[in-house]
């Protein structure tokens, strides 16, 4: 998966205008290109020396080659599009990313209750499970409680 990472500085004034422009036109229509299975929109939490906010879209995409036909297809215009409307008050620039991994943490709510048992010898390689009171993980995995 590729991650096109647009980030952007919005200046205070047209701030509110942006926003707007962006959660209900600009990212719906650049998903509406097909090229995109989804988006992100984040506030960077840093203070720009240069004053307004900062935010970053991240679009997910197939392929580099998907990407390059999005450059070539539909970018101009939209980029076109955010120039005519906020002009110098809008600073962007664009970061390409792949996707190596990605983790999420999800545990039942008895585990979070029983915070003192620790997992060892885990081989990452295999699958593991906790069992329902807790007290071993099946396959080979051991449990030590504290």
């Amino acid at each position: 998966m590729i991650i096109y990472n647009v980030t952007t500085n919005i200046h205070e004034s047209v701030h509110d205008q942006w926003m707007i422009w962006m959660q209900h036109k600009h990212i719906p229509e650049v998903l509406a290109t097909g090229k995109f299975s989804g988006a992100r929109m984040v506030r960077v939490l840093v203070e720009e020396e240069m004053g307004g906010v900062t935010y970053s879209v991240q679009y997910t995409t197939d392929s580099k080659e998907t990407l390059e036909k999005y450059y070539q297809e539909d970018a101009p215009a939209f980029r076109e599009e955010g120039t005519k409307l906020f002009g110098d008050r809008m600073l962007t620039f664009r970061t390409e990313l792949e996707l190596i991994s990605e983790h999420y943490f999800s545990v039942t709510e008895e585990f979070r209750r029983n915070e003192h048992i620790v997992a060892t010898d885990f081989n990452p390689l295999e699958t593991y499970r906790i069992n329902s009171t807790n007290t071993h993980i099946a396959h080979s995995g051991k449990i030590n409680q504290k």
